[in-house]
């Protein structure tokens, strides 16, 4: 177990430990909360987090009140924090979000990229969920996309980054004016799709 340094001031602000804190609950699991006599850590197996010098339970709290963990008390002794659906699908938006700027142009990421434009074309929005499978899927009214099997979250986070949607506390991706205006062109003949995806690069 890899284990803190001590020292007064924080290393870590909010927005960083609310980032490290997602990368631990989404890898490693659940952590812990341990008082050793007024020194407070969040543990696993894999690491030791200070919420004596870092602001890692002030973060946890405002993840509680978004549903993002939950917390789970064993024995009546210790307190464990879990990812919800919506924290393990917020972490896999994270990750994706971290490398959309690494244009793919490959066939699958193509395919992908008008299959999910194409269904907010007809819905105007959709909805990341997470299915019973452990696998996030896009949907809508007679719209069931697994994104374990294309790269649709890759997708959906290009999509993003370009403002053509936007989120809603739901995880409910809708369709931004410019968006409409985008989605409108997949209409008109690839040579001008193509034209307007090559200044989007």
């Amino acid at each position: 177990m890899k284990h803190h340094r001590k020292r007064d001031k924080p290393t870590l602000n909010a927005t960083e430990a609310y980032s490290r804190l997602m990368d631990e609950l989404s890898r490693h699991g659940p952590l812990r909360l341990l008082d050793e006599n007024g020194h407070v850590d969040l543990i696993n197996e894999q690491t030791r987090l200070c919420c004596t010098r870092d602001p890692f339970l002030d973060v946890i709290n405002v993840m509680l009140e978004s549903r993002l963990v939950e917390m789970v008390n064993v024995d009546n002794e210790s307190n464990f924090y879990w990812l919800t659906d919506k924290g393990q699908l917020t972490a896999l938006l994270m990750n994706h979000r971290r490398r959309v700027h690494d244009i793919c142009h490959c066939k699958n990421c193509a395919e992908a990229f008008e299959e999910v434009l194409g269904h907010f074309i007809q819905k105007g929005e959709l909805q990341l969920i997470l299915k019973d499978s452990g696998h996030p899927h896009l949907v809508a009214e007679a719209v069931d996309l697994c994104c374990d099997k294309k790269p649709l979250l890759y997708v959906l986070c290009q999509l993003e980054s370009y403002h053509f949607v936007e989120m809603s506390p739901d995880l409910t991706f809708r369709l931004t004016k410019t968006g409409v205006k985008a989605a409108r062109l997949m209409l008109v003949p690839d040579s001008i799709k193509q034209s307007f995806r090559a200044s989007l690069n």
